[in-house]
Parts: structure tokens; sequence; C-alpha cells
């Protein structure tokens, strides 16, 4: 499963000069969404420092509390507030296309230098999946990601190559 380390996340995000774009990033990792809950996302979606996510592929609704990050670069707390402050409820958050944020997603990580792999929007997804299934229980993160089955979250942890390959050197 090809995910993003933190080091990896922080370089993609500096490497994103819109502000509005960096914070949907954020907000994709944070929340684990596909690329069409992300560009679906209104104002009215934020309410009280929750988010809630209507999830695509019979998955359930979510409503997920804002993350605050001790890194700034890493939160996403003050500017969903303020972002939530200025629009009206029927605004999109984001005002871009699934192939605008592909493509941002291609620049960005190029120019961060992450392999081609790993510059798609699914993987901040597939990021915050593996960041979670380490420290929670699967139960947890199925719950989080809005599965409706245990099935889908299983695929979590199955191993990367970059994971099955390291310290190989070692072994002899």
């Amino acid at each position: 499963m090809n995910s993003l380390t933190k080091d990896e996340l922080k370089r993609l995000l500096s490497a994103v000069n819109n502000s509005s774009h960096r914070l949907m990033i954020l907000v994709g990792f944070w929340h684990g969404l596909r690329v069409s809950e992300l560009i679906d996302l209104r104002a009215r979606d934020i309410q009280g420092g929750f988010l809630s996510v209507q999830r695509l592929k019979k998955s359930k609704k979510t409503i997920q509390p804002f993350v605050y990050h001790p890194d700034p670069e890493l939160s996403e707390l003050e500017g969903l507030t303020e972002l939530a402050a200025k629009l009206k409820p029927k605004e999109k958050l984001f005002d871009i296309t699934r192939f605008g944020v592909y493509k941002l997603m291609q620049r960005a990580g190029q120019r961060a230098g992450l392999p081609a792999h790993k510059c798609h929007p699914h993987v901040l997804k597939h990021s915050i999946a593996m960041v979670m299934i380490k420290r929670k229980n699967i139960k947890e993160v199925q719950v989080y990601l809005g599965h409706v089955e245990g099935k889908n979250t299983m695929r979590y942890l199955e191993a990367t190559m970059e994971q099955a390959a390291e310290g190989l050197g070692d072994l002899l």
C-alpha cells in the first residue's frame, strides 16, 4: 500500500504555493478522503470544530473533529476555522476539479522529489490509514474511514514493497 511518510507529506505541502490547496491536502490526509469527497465539501459540512463527510462507495457518513497538530504545517484547525467563517453554507470549501487535484498532486509531488507512485490524491487516504493502523486497532480505523465492512479496512494491513524490502541487507 503506497503511503506518504511524515517527511514526504511535509515536503509535498511545502511544494504547494496556494494556502487553500495546502489546506485541501491536509484535510484530505487527516480525514482520509477520496478526491470526490474532498472536492464536494461545503461550508455547511463544518460545524463546531467538526467536519461532516458523506462518504462514497457505500461507506458510512463520518463526523470527525478538526485535527490540531503541534507542528503548524500539519495542523488544519486554524485554516478550517477561518475558512468556515468566510463561506456561505452551500459554498464549496475548495474550488477545484478532480483533475485539478490530480495535476496539483503530480506537480507538487514532483517538486517535492516524491516517486511518481506517491503523487496522486488517493495516497492521502492511504497515508492516514497506514499511520492509524500502526497506532490504533482495526475497528477504530474502520470507523474513522467510514468503512461498512472490515475487509475494506484490512487492506491497509498489507505491506508495501518498501516495507517488505526494508533491512534486507541486514539479513546476512
